[in-house]
């Protein structure tokens, strides 16, 4: 998927996803545990529908239309159904969500049985609040006036949302010079952020046309490092990235649609 995201403390991860119709973003919540799978369902965005005066979250594979719900309870049946049980088209954390035969949920005890499971869903909101004082935190962190950056390698991947390892990469790639403390450790101070921070800035497009990653050491089902050849259809280029651990894409080298048809001729003369 191409969408922005973030990993959120207590094992939840929001994914901003474009309304198809007003564009507006929306804030849509999963459990981390159901992050690997939602990622690498599709290639494009997850967006906001609207169908039968009901919002749901979905995306596109080929010709075939997935809905996130039932992508995250393994559903694929036609004969079964995902309630929503607040009703909340944003909420698909699984314990907002039950499985039940079609047409089940106008039966009186099934909706008895949704009424009650109702009840237990933790708010969604204590989430939110909890993030919008996380990401102020942070941000008074970044710019104090005294000058003093308190921050670890971890604390400064999660503020930029980009992997730990992604930081190193960017300091030898870039030649960026940085202090280091008695210990031997780099000293995240306010120069170096900025400079990490810029360089975040100039690989903004190539994020934006795949995803925003953070280190994923508490995800259950981490990526493995790969190598891949992705399209800018921005700008009709092939683009050779390495796909961290982390899940953060680096890239490697640009190629045009010449380039392309020369390196699938060299490599079309290459005996196996």
């Amino acid at each position: 998927m191409i969408n922005e995201f973030r990993h959120l403390g207590e094992g939840y991860t929001v994914i901003y996803c474009p309304d198809a119709a007003t564009k507006q973003v929306k804030e849509v919540y999963i459990e981390t545990e159901d992050f690997s799978k939602v990622d690498m369902a599709i290639e494009g965005a997850w967006k906001s529908w609207k169908r039968d005066k009901k919002k749901y979250i979905g995306g596109s594979v080929g010709r075939k239309t997935i809905n996130l719900a039932r992508l995250i309870m393994g559903i694929d049946s036609r004969i079964k159904h995902v309630v929503n049980l607040t009703d909340n088209p944003y909420d698909l954390r699984k314990c907002n969500l039950i499985v039940t035969n079609c047409g089940d949920n106008q039966k009186s005890d099934v909706r008895s049985e949704i009424e009650k499971l109702k009840k237990k869903v933790p708010p969604i909101s204590k989430i939110q609040i909890k993030e919008s004082q996380t990401s102020m935190q942070q941000q008074l962190v970044l710019h104090n006036d005294e000058g003093r950056k308190d921050l670890n390698r971890t604390e400064v991947a999660r503020t930029l949302g980009i992997g730990k390892s992604t930081i190193s990469y960017w300091i030898k790639r870039n030649n960026l010079s940085a202090k280091r403390d008695e210990m031997g450790k780099i000293i995240f101070d306010d120069e170096l952020i900025g400079k990490l921070k810029e360089i975040k800035d100039t690989v903004k497009p190539i994020k934006k046309e795949k995803v925003k990653k953070e280190d994923s050491e508490k995800q259950q089902n981490p990526q493995k490092q790969d190598i891949r050849i992705m399209k800018d259809y921005r700008t009709n280029d092939y683009l050779l990235v390495e796909i961290e651990s982390a899940g953060t894409l680096s890239e490697i080298k640009r190629f045009n649609k010449q380039q392309i048809e020369q390196l699938r001729e060299s490599f079309s003369n290459i005996l196996l």
